[in-house]
């Protein structure tokens, strides 16, 4: 009965894993880090209308890029979607309990 218990604690730690700004920054990192090496590897190839394309996701996905330290992006990319994940979880959290508190007494 009680390796039951833990089966489904172990599940919902795993199920809030999503949720932690560590993960999103680490999702942040390897996103940072897949397009500098898709830059680096097509950086020769001739501009097309799908490259630009590409060029756009990558910038919108991860601004840093637009900096001149491209060696710095993925870092910087990972803190700014861990900050993120860490303000929405806040305000999230915050928005529940708001919900969920009962009236003030007079």
């Amino acid at each position: 009965m009680q390796d039951s218990r833990i089966a489904s604690n172990s599940s919902q730690r795993a199920a809030g894993g999503p949720r932690s700004p560590l993960f999103w920054a680490l999702t942040g990192l390897a996103i940072g880090i897949f397009w500098l090496l898709f830059t680096f590897v097509f950086f020769t190839v001739r501009q097309s209308a799908a490259l630009s394309v590409v060029l756009v996701v990558s910038e919108v996905t991860c601004p840093p890029l637009l900096l001149d330290n491209a060696f710095a992006a993925p870092v910087l990319n990972a803190v700014l979607y861990g900050v993120v994940a860490f303000i929405l979880r806040r305000i999230l959290s915050f928005r529940g309990r708001a919900s969920v508190m009962p009236p003030p007494s007079r």
